[in-house]
């Protein structure tokens, strides 16, 4: 029967707070009693409670954020942070460290630079907050996840040093999905537990966190598909000038600077523009790919642990097996 050995990996998990000071301590000490050998950082984002005082305490290494949103705490993660699987969590203390070491092994075993930890949604606004994410997701790229903004998510090494961290706001979990769909890196879900926000932390607004992130996801677009998005400004200035064309609204149409023309024109520099970003977003997207690909996987084979009746023998080379003939004189004195 074989085994992954976690021991024999370095493993850093990122716990991202802001004001969790009634989880954090505890998060810490759980997290360290599942992973006893993992190094444990607190993503602080500008705290103004306990959490960085608390976390310290615990044994944390506490790294502090220069903004307030996640995005700048996950920027500052693939930073400073380097290890062979990095482990992200939120501070809330919701989801449940003992899932670690089985995410953890998925990604070795399975050949996977990302797997999600994905759980059923606890509330109404919850899951329309979720449904308004997968749909953007499709919409962009054509598949989507059931679960875009999960916190708890493993990393590979070749994950961490390609991710370029250009999101703002609470859209860098669609970040990290767009991120591995570009670059084709196997991600996989696992089901893990979750349990309810302790009703003393509060609760978030999920379906005003969807619409933000829906706003922020369409600027990556531009980015990862700027030929559909200007194709679809292409296609809607033209059928605006035919509209104007058919209202007659502007005159006859035959002026220079007629709506139906003024449309007609941008329609073109739409069309114009929409393939000189496909074509730079092209070659960004091969230099990424490479970059990605110089960094070596980890093998499972290097932390396979197998049963004693399964390990074959030493090999055992004796002075007289050496063929002494062919080496120099002072070799063959030494022998």
């Amino acid at each position: 029967m074989r085994s992954i050995d976690l021991a024999d990996l370095d493993i850093a998990v990122a716990l991202h707070c802001r004001n969790d000071e009634l989880t954090v301590a505890d998060l810490v000490d759980r997290v360290d009693e599942a992973l006893p050998t993992a190094r444990i950082f607190v993503m602080d984002r500008g705290s103004s409670d306990e959490t960085v005082r608390r976390a310290e305490g615990a044994g944390a290494e506490v790294i502090p954020v220069a903004g307030p949103d996640k995005s700048d705490a996950v920027a500052r993660m693939f930073a400073e942070i380097d290890a062979d699987v990095l482990v992200m969590l939120d501070g809330d203390a919701r989801d449940d460290p003992r899932e670690m070491a089985k995410l953890i092994e998925r990604l070795i075993v399975g050949r996977r630079d990302m797997v999600i930890g994905t759980s059923m949604a606890t509330d109404y606004s919850e899951r329309a907050g979720r449904r308004i994410d997968d749909r953007v997701y499709r919409l962009a790229l054509g598949e989507g996840f059931s679960n875009t903004r999960s916190g708890y998510r493993v990393f590979s090494r070749r994950f961490s040093r390609s991710f370029p961290a250009l999101a703002r706001g609470l859209a860098v979990e669609t970040e990290l999905n767009i991120h591995a769909h570009t670059l084709r890196l196997p991600v996989e879900r696992i089901e893990v537990s979750r349990r309810a926000r302790p009703p003393e932390i509060g609760t978030r607004r999920h379906a005003t966190h969807g619409s933000m992130s829906v706003s922020s996801a369409l600027g990556l677009l531009k980015d990862v598909r700027p030929l559909l998005l200007f194709t679809s400004l292409a296609a809607g200035s033209l059928a605006l000038g035919g509209v104007l064309a058919a209202t007659g609204v502007g005159g006859s149409g035959q002026a220079a600077l007629s709506p139906s023309w003024i449309m007609a024109l941008a329609c073109l520099l739409f069309i114009v523009a929409g393939l000189i970003l496909d074509a730079i977003a092209a070659g960004r997207l091969e230099a990424a790919r490479a970059r990605s690909l110089m960094v070596p996987r980890i093998s499972a084979c290097e932390l396979e642990i197998d049963s004693p009746g399964d390990r074959l023998p030493e090999p055992v080379l004796s002075t007289a097996d050496l063929p002494t003939a062919d080496l120099p004189t002072n070799v063959t004195r030494l022998i």
